[in-house]
């Protein structure tokens, strides 16, 4: 009879359901972390990385990995992770018919929809689950992160650098947080039955400028939202106001937002090249950038350019506006 990869490792059999693919790793532990991933085909090899960098520093911790996806055969090369960590298990939801009919979202693609589905797609025995985006990195462990109390409120988030709440009509005394990573108190999301608000929202009233899947929560979870250390989300507008301000922020999750990603050639963040450096070391290594050519090359060097004459304006206007003509 024919092994996975695993199972000659001397690991347990993979089990298949109706609508679920599990890897189960012996016993269950005292305390599992349980982490949802949303993506799609496109996204596969960011959020694969992710995981990589979740269970590479933290090998004693236990996970089970709830992976929502548009397609299961998207999931692939999952043997190669329990060479670094001998307990997780993962659990591949493969998403149906539940958001037809909902809009395409500008800039983004659909998966962005599937933390929506928390609440109905995950089993009712989970409590309290870490949502992470596809484009982060885990840059060390979580257990400080999971013992924050989330008891009394339905997320903990890290707050949002930019102010929204003028914009986006959410009151001032309110928390507005980056959606990209929530601690969630899934039984206080589901009695608030956040998964059909969305969608009701979405169905009624459609997209505002914008982030619309973050503001849309923001909007529903008033008063819900517990704020956290930036730590724990070190978004690319924390980063910039650390670097500009000399803050002293040691990043737990590192995540990459706005337009440019770090396999993007034109993108060179400080910290992009933590994103590499565990890619590099994943089966996806020796890849190349995805946008890398002549075209790109020529605009990453203009935009350089512009970086080093910061203190100097004599020439900045004029390469600014030649990046932005060849843009």
């Amino acid at each position: 009879m024919l092994q996975t990869k695993h199972e000659r490792l001397g690991y347990p059999k993979v089990h298949i359901s109706n609508n679920r693919i599990l890897f189960l790793m012996g016993d269950q532990p005292e305390e599992t972390y349980h982490i949802v991933y949303a993506t799609d085909s496109e996204y596969w090899v960011h959020t694969y990385v992710s995981m990589y960098s979740l269970l590479y520093n933290n090998p004693n911790s236990d996970f089970k990995i709830h992976l929502i996806v548009e397609e299961r055969g998207s999931v692939e090369n999952i043997d190669y992770l329990y060479e670094i960590h001998e307990r997780f298990e993962l659990n591949v939801i493969e998403v149906d018919n539940s958001l037809k009919g909902v809009p395409e979202p500008n800039r983004f693609s659909t998966a962005t929809y599937f933390r929506l589905l928390l609440g109905e797609m995950l089993p009712t025995d989970v409590d309290k689950v870490l949502y992470l985006d596809g484009d982060i990195i885990i840059h060390s462990k979580l257990d400080a992160l999971f013992e924050f109390e989330v008891d009394n409120k339905t997320v903990a988030g890290v707050p949002h650098f930019d102010n929204h709440h003028l914009r986006f009509n959410i009151p001032i005394d309110t928390t507005y947080v980056n959606t990209g990573m929530l601690l969630i108190n899934l039984n206080r999301w589901r009695e608030l039955e956040v998964d059909d608000q969305a969608q009701n929202h979405i169905s009624s009233k459609g997209f505002q400028d914008g982030l619309p899947i973050q503001t849309i929560l923001n909007q529903i979870l008033i008063k819900e939202i517990e704020p956290i250390h930036p730590r724990y989300n070190f978004t690319t507008d924390w980063r910039i106001e650390s670097m500009s301000n000399g803050l002293n922020i040691d990043p737990v999750i590192i995540h990459y937002t706005g337009e440019y990603k770090p396999w993007e050639y034109r993108y060179s963040p400080r910290m992009g090249e933590e994103y590499w450096n565990y890619r590099d070391m994943t089966v996806y290594s020796g890849q190349d950038y995805e946008d890398r050519n002549v075209k790109n090359i020529i605009l990453k060097n203009i935009r350089d350019g512009v970086s080093k004459l910061s203190s100097s304006t004599k020439y900045r206007n004029e390469i600014e506006s030649i990046y932005r003509y060849l843009i």
